[in-house]
């Protein structure tokens, strides 16, 4: 059995993912298995990882996805075929501190803790002198305040997971922002959980990626909904909603506000962003009534930046007929 196995989606990645694979392959650790997910790629992405796995036959294995069906379907093939004793993700346009799953993994070991995060660094372009280099003293932190979740940033890939924690979880298949489904879920199971205050993951600014495409209109926005509704759909699963319910329904607010707030960012007029936001919110009332009334500082922040856009009146109608509206309007745009 590996130490770890790092899980990597791959769709149409031909121009970074040799720097990403380079970041793998190279780790300090070096009892691991790197499960790349083929997800149909058209470009030259499955010739790069057959000159890898034929490098490196030990450490790099490939899996092939037979339809381009998405980051959510290729990271539930690797959990599949995972055998590690821990599990990582990174996604194939990134790269990772070469140090990054050795300090992991034995301060997950030393310290019996579940999950182990790092700091992420954006950047655009390319990124040089990613190099080993030893772990200061103190720059580590145990926590286990729930309270706190408010706090954190959705993405797995920035984490460690010991294997047993993702028993029975999977990703949600076929919607945009899928870590906040997967991993707040996961952050309230786990009893233990290690912070390394160190820049670990270095998440690149792809003119292709998911970010990018919140500058433009996009109904795609409305998939934060459905990712909310299963990540509520899991605590009440685990039986946690009760303990939870507050953490959980201000989690739910900033994701809603947070998400509406990306329609400020579109190359449209005044009038129809606010016809948009307005359209955005009365949908998200449909799964929390209170998304306007948020309670803690951070998220009255994020509604105050929406105040000059709400309309008096808007049309009320049921959730499936706005959603049918907002994605027409979108394409007209």
């Amino acid at each position: 059995m590996a130490k770890v196995s790092i899980i990597v989606p791959c769709f149409n990645v031909e121009k970074y993912l040799s720097t990403c694979l380079d970041s793998l392959v190279n780790q300090a650790l070096k009892d691991i298995e790197i499960l790349c997910i083929n997800d149909h790629s058209t470009d030259t992405t499955l010739d790069i990882l057959k000159k890898y796995e034929a490098l490196y036959p030990s450490k790099v294995k490939i899996l092939n996805l037979e339809n381009q069906t998405g980051c959510s379907a290729a990271r539930n093939m690797g959990l599949k075929q995972a055998q590690g004793e821990y599990i990582g993700f990174v996604d194939s346009d990134d790269i990772i501190s070469l140090n990054m799953y050795i300090d992991f993994y034995y301060l997950a070991k030393a310290y019996k803790t579940e999950i182990v995060s790092g700091e992420i660094k954006l950047f655009d372009g390319e990124l040089e002198g990613i190099i080993p280099k030893k772990m200061q003293k103190n720059k580590y932190s145990i926590n286990n305040n729930k309270a706190t979740l408010l706090y954190e940033i959705p993405s797995c890939c920035h984490r460690l997971f010991k294997h047993e924690l993702l028993e029975n979880e999977r990703f949600l298949e076929g919607k945009k922002y899928e870590d906040v489904a997967f991993t707040f879920p996961l952050l309230l199971k786990a009893n233990k959980i290690l912070k390394i205050k160190e820049e670990v993951y270095f998440y690149r600014m792809n003119p292709q990626g998911i970010m990018s495409n919140t500058q433009k209109p996009n109904s795609n926005i409305l998939d934060i909904i459905d990712d909310l509704k299963f990540l509520r759909n899991r605590v009440i699963e685990m039986q946690l909603m009760d303990e939870y319910r507050e953490v959980i329904t201000e989690l739910e607010k900033k994701f809603l506000l947070a998400t509406g707030s990306y329609i400020l960012n579109w190359p449209i007029s005044e009038e129809k962003k606010k016809y948009f936001i307005n359209l955005f919110l009365e949908i998200s009332k449909c799964f929390n009534p209170e998304v306007l009334k948020p309670n803690h500082l951070y998220t009255k922040d994020l509604a105050k930046g929406l105040q000059n856009y709400l309309m008096k009146e808007i049309t009320k109608k049921d959730e499936a007929t706005m959603r049918n509206e907002f994605q027409s309007l979108c394409r007209t745009l």
